[in-house]
Formats: C-alpha cells, structure tokens, sequence
C-alpha cells in the first residue's frame, strides 16, 4: 500500500467505487472497527454514552452532554493511540466521513490529517 504524504495536496478520491469503501464490524468487546478490504485496521468508534446518573459535574456532565447531542467517539490506533469526540458518525454506506471536531487533546488540524489519511489507506495512492 503506497500513502500519499503531500498533506496541503490530497488526491481526490471517488465515492462510488466500491474498492473506497471500508467494512464495519464488530470486534470481541462489540466495538465498530473500520477496516480496509484486506482486514487493516482504520479505526473504532461507537456512540458516546452517558455516565451513571449517580455520577455528577466535571467530565461526567460533559460526557452526558455529548450522548445527549449524538456524538461519537473515535479512536486511531497507535501509540498513544489518538481519540476524537466527533459530530457525526464516522462512517457511512461503507464510505468514511469528514466530521466536525469537537473534543480532544490533538488539534482540529490533525483531525483533518487523519480523515485525509484514513480515507487514503483505503484508496492507496501513485506516489511513493
């Protein structure tokens, strides 16, 4: 698999061919895992659920405000492995979607990066 590194030039990529589309399943814990075709993980996500009721203030009130609201969680392997709380849910009809950024420690840029480069793992690119 060839990456494209040319961030400020991403290739463009078509939505209607099947080879771009990732599959969704569930892995032992019952986490999506988007993966490419030849089983490579992209990344998990799920719904963002609220804490028990008995839990109040700090991050157990921002985290019901995010179930409340739909949000996601998304997370991209590695290490550390990076976590996103997103707007929307990441993937549709087996196409990845660009989301909105709405919490997490790494900047809105490499959000974006990482949307770029996970839609590129499926894709593949001509350049070295």
């Amino acid at each position: 698999m060839k990456y494209n590194t040319d961030w400020d030039h991403p290739p463009e990529y078509c939505k209607t061919c099947s080879e771009s589309r990732v599959k969704v399943n569930r892995n032992e814990k019952g986490t999506f895992q988007a993966t490419k075709k030849d089983g490579t993980l992209l990344f998990t996500f799920g719904r963002c659920s609220a804490p028990p009721s008995h839990k109040q203030g700090g991050k157990a009130d921002i985290k019901r405000e995010w179930a409340n609201r739909g949000y996601y969680w998304v997370a991209v392997p590695g290490t550390p492995h990076e976590t996103y709380i997103i707007d929307r849910n990441p993937v549709v009809d087996g196409f990845i979607q660009q989301a909105g950024h709405m919490e997490t420690t790494y900047s809105k840029e490499a959000l974006h990066l990482g949307w770029i480069a996970m839609a590129i793992a499926v894709l593949g690119s001509d350049e070295e």
